[in-house]
């Protein structure tokens, strides 16, 4: 029978008809040598402490089939495992049977038995009863393994830990018939075609709101259940609100082909009805009514908010000031960037900030008001000004305020010359949507009678036609408008399009799914975010760019594959290259000079290896150590999310890492060392890296020498071919804006041809690997890495450093030549942090180190990349306070007391002043494409900081009083 590690390329090499792998998103995992006998001894006594809890492989066949009720369990496992084994080799469930059942499961028994670590349990087993006896105790046991490994399968190996969230779910409003356009050609599955297809309304199908029809969807693995806090149900409430009425309601959604030339001709249309007869009138408040309502009927909201202040003395600014408009100001005036509370009330937005006494905060009985919006005023105009960062501009007339002490109240000048623009930072990207949402309706926006939708894979659109919302109850317009029913009726209505029916089952056995996001050229932002911190709908999650419709650069609505970080690839020469297993265990560094021994604990992690402390590795579980009796199912999502707590457990306390892409050789060691020199040698193997230096570790054996240069080997192949595709991917992505660096060369002598426009609207592969959906479902632990200039603070020298975000930290690791390794420099919370980017970053550094008129340089990297971008543009900052690293409990599924886990938050319970100053860390990356998947995944992980901590961050909005409202 085959071996479990010679196992370990089964399910992920084995391939679709199209030769792609069949399960591609799997993090495998090999723990290479024995185990530390110590650590295996503290894990059997925890589980034969908890043996009520769950059933321990470990003991003997005896104790297996014991009266406790655990023998049930017990074979349930192994009768499951033995079909999934049967499945795995071939078999089809026609022909499983008791007759296979029993010889499968009694086959899975001998094989463990018989397996390096089934024999070790056994021996412990019986050493424990006094029945064998060993004069010297061993200090290492048990042998190589897979994480996730038992009774030979692979648990994270089956086909059920695909998830495919809706592609089958229906949607509130059945599409009745499809058809496409008047085209005589059939599209080919995956054609890049332009095509808009357009349903017109025919016919009726009635519904009722009912449990069974109108549920509500339950939130994907990547939804949070958190956001804005109770204190805030007001601002979720203005008049831009979608409060509708009526508790039923009668709709269609029909399709029909048109054979006229006008310019409709081809589109496909999700179409509501809006004559409805026979309505009650009871119910909610309409919309009119809620459109009517005056400003005194609007309650307050506030928000902390990074806000930049500029001020000039022409009143004919640009209405749609964004950061390109922003470059070619002239005559503006600057204020540093601070924290303020920002908070709407009637028609006002106030601007809130410390005062310079500590005691007259406590004395007036609020903050001080520093600046005051109005929102009435016709100069006030609202603006998109970068959408990697979502800031947003408001700029209207200079108004001045200050306090009368005699009459005790706040007088407001208006009276004033020129204008003030103020560029608005949340910490929470869904913040940003709710507040220009709120802000654009409140000033005017109209929401269209129908929106877009397109599908960049096939070059496909919808037009999505909004329903008449006065017509409609809130319940059903939440439910209507729903990502989740929108991408249900743009999957039905998309349906008769030839080749659709063959890419979404092209994506399925792949593993992924259709989402929504908002693309600006290169940048793209998923549409995740459907509730706020009560579990509320949040009406607009999916409409929200809608209120960028007028911006210079609009993002448009598509229908994404949400596609992980790939983990295959393919050679020039078509070989399909998949990623091997990572791998990590125990071993002993020797040092070049001395030829001291170090104890040390190897892992790898998305093509890095890190070197850990021993008392800090976090292995795996030992095979047989522990199996919770719940079902598998449950069994294996625990094993998937420690897998993930380990990882980052394994990051946040590494001491160093080496990136595998400046390896150059992985070999035995052929050198003598020290005492005992043909033994050491042979259970020894080196690193050699592009710097000449060498990196030499010591095993237990010879046999896990051999496996470590194998296994390394396969990991600094594919890990430097990934590299090199990833690079040829973005400099594709970046031909969409402008010309190549490097022009092509021809083969033949050909006549040049003019460069085409660039089309943004082509599926350019870049952009699924820079903006993947691991860095939202956290399926990874380490959400983003890449090496760039850095420094700490705003003056100072930049330092090569590889950087890490993990669990909302971000981990630097300092690259110096003269060091084998990268010693960990810096590790920044990101609680209150702040991330901006381009123009608004190069205004933060000190006087003359921005040069905006300084000649662009070309430039070429050695993986090939090439980029002749502005240095503006290569440029974000983060602005963060200090706080002590949040470092978790050691995760494991059979854990062991350890007194020196750190169960402090890091310092995140602690609300700081507005006038606490923030500190600095500035990053330049090798191309703007690099900066805005860097600023992507900041924003994200910031996301879910906040509303991990919710409750912190509703004190945060509280601190602080407002000024009593005339």
């Amino acid at each position: 029978m085959t071996s479990p590690l010679n196992r370990q390329e089964i399910g992920v090499a084995q391939l679709n008809p199209d030769g792609t792998p069949a399960v591609v998103h799997l993090h495998r995992r090999i723990f290479i040598g024995p185990m530390p006998e110590k650590l295996v001894s503290q894990t059997e006594a925890h589980a034969h402490k908890h043996y009520h809890r769950g059933i321990f492989l470990g003991r003997s066949q005896a104790d297996e089939v014991d009266s406790d009720g655990q023998s049930t369990s017990v074979s349930q496992i192994i009768k499951d495992h033995a079909f999934h084994h049967f499945m795995s080799e071939g078999g089809r469930e026609e022909d499983w049977d008791e007759h296979e059942e029993r010889g499968r499961s009694e086959e899975l028994l001998r094989r463990w038995r018989e397996s390096e670590w089934g024999a070790m349990w056994h021996r412990r087993h019986q050493r424990r009863h006094g029945e064998l006896r060993e004069l010297v105790p061993s200090r290492w046991v048990g042998g190589s393994f897979e994480v996730g490994h038992l009774l030979g399968v692979n648990v994270l190996d089956e086909p059920a830990m695909v998830y495919v969230p809706f592609q089958e779910e229906e949607p509130l409003l059945d599409v009745l018939r499809a058809s496409s356009s008047s085209r005589t050609e059939k599209a080919n599955a995956f054609a890049n075609t332009k095509d808009t297809f357009v349903t017109a309304p025919s016919q009726t199908s009635h519904f009722s709101a009912s449990p069974e029809t109108a549920r509500d969807a339950t939130p994907s693995p990547a939804a949070s259940n958190t956001g804005l806090p109770q204190s805030q149900r007001a601002f979720m409430k203005t008049p831009s609100t979608l409060s509708l009425r009526s508790p039923e309601l009668e709709a269609s959604v029909s399709q029909a082909t048109t054979n006229t030339k006008s310019k409709d001709k081809g589109k496909k249309q999700v179409h509501y009805v809006e004559g409805v007869e026979g309505l009650p009138t009871l119910g909610p408040v309409s919309p009119t009514e809620v459109l009517g309502r005056t400003s005194q009927t609007v309650e307050a909201t506030s928000n902390r908010m990074f806000v930049r202040i500029c001020t000039t003395k022409a009143e004919d600014l640009n209405p749609h000031f964004d950061e390109s408009m922003h470059r070619t100001t002239r005559g503006l005036q600057y204020q540093d960037w601070a924290e303020f509370v920002v908070a709407w009330r009637k028609d006002l937005i106030e601007i809130y900030e410390d005062y310079t006494s500590p005691l007259q905060e406590w004395t007036i009985g609020h903050k001080h008001l520093a600046y005051i919006i109005p929102l009435k005023s016709p100069r006030t105009r609202l603006s998109l000004y970068s959408f990697v960062d979502m800031t947003f501009c408001i700029t209207c007339r200079a108004v001045r305020t200050y306090f009368n002490s005699k009459k005790t109240k706040w007088t407001i000048n208006s009276d004033l010359e020129g204008t003030s623009v103020y560029v608005f930072k949340t910490k929470s990207r869904s913040r940003a949507y709710d507040w220009t949402w709120q802000l654009w309706r409140y000033l005017g926006g109209k929401i269209p009678k129908s929106i877009d939708i397109r599908n960049p894979r096939l070059g496909i659109k919808v037009a999505f036609e909004l329903p008449c919302l006065e017509l409609i109850d809130s319940d059903t317009a939440v439910k209507m408008l729903s990502r989740r029913n929108i991408i249900a009726l743009c999957m039905k209505s998309l349906k008769p399009v030839p080749g659709w029916d063959s890419f979404v089952e092209h994506e399925r056995q792949k593993g992924r799914a259709l989402q929504l996001a908002w693309r600006s050229e290169t940048h793209v932002d998923w549409v995740w975010n459907d509730r706020n911190a009560d579990g509320e709908q949040r009406e607009w999650s999916a409409l929200c760019g809608l209120a960028f419709k007028n911006s210079p650069q609009a993002p448009v609505l598509e229908l994404r594959v949400a596609q992980h970080y790939p983990n295959c690839l393919y050679l020039k020469n078509g070989t399909l290259l998949v990623q091997p297993p990572a791998i990590e265990g125990y071993v002993e560094r020797i040092r070049s000079n001395t030829q001291t021994k170090q104890s040390a604990y190897l892992v790898s992690h998305n093509g890095n290896l890190f070197t850990l402390s021993p008392q800090q590795a976090q292995p795996p579980s030992p095979p047989g150590s522990a199996l919770m009796s719940g079902s598998m199912e449950e069994y294996k999502q625990t094993i998937m999310n420690v897998e993930i707590k380990r990882g980052i457990y394994q990051i946040m306390h590494a001491h160093g890492v080496c990136d595998l892409r400046n390896v150059v050789a992985v070999r035995r060691a052929f050198q003598v060392t020290g005492d005992k020199p043909y033994l050491r040698t042979k259970r020894s193997f080196e690193l050699l890296l592009n710097t000449g230096r060498v990196v030499r570790f010591e095993v237990h054996s010879r046999r896990v020498a051999n496996e470590w240069v194998e296994r390394l080997r396969s990991l600094v192949v594919y890990w430097k071919q990934r590299h090199r595709v990833n690079a040829k991917d973005e400099i594709d992505l970046a031909q969409a804006r402008h010309p190549r660096v490097t022009p092509q060369i021809r083969v033949c002598d050909e006549p040049e041809v003019p460069p085409e426009k660039p089309d943004l609207s082509v599926p350019y592969p870049a952009l699924d690997t820079l903006f993947n959906w691991c860095v939202i479902d956290g399926c990874r632990p380490i959400i983003k890495e890449g090496k760039l200039y850095m420094r700490k603070g705003l003056r100072g020298q930049y330092q090569l450093a590889q950087l890490f975000l993990v669990d909302g930290h971000l981990i630097s690791f300092r690259i110096a030549p003269h060091n084998s390794l990268h010693g960990v420099m810096k590790k920044v919370n990101l609680i209150d942090a702040y991330v901006f980017s381009g123009y608004l970053a190069a205004l933060t550094l000190p006087k003359g180190q921005y040069r905006p008129n300084a000649p662009i340089v070309a430039r070429r990297y050695e993986d090939g990349l090439e980029a002749d971008d502005r240095d503006e543009d290569m440029l974000f900052v983060i602005c963060y306070r200090k706080h002590a690293a949040a470092i978790t409990p050691r995760p494991t599924i059979t854990p062991v007391p350890d007194s020196t886990t750190n169960h402090d938050q890091g310092g995140s319970h602690r609300i700081p002043p507005l006038s606490e100053k923030h500190k600095h860390l500035v990053c330049k990356t090798r191309s703007k494409l690099e900066r805005d998947g860097w600023c992507s995944a900041l924003n994200y992980e910031i996301e879910k900081l906040t509303r991990k901590q919710k409750e912190r961050e509703e004190k945060l909005r509280q601190t602080g009083n407002l000024r009593k409202l005339d």
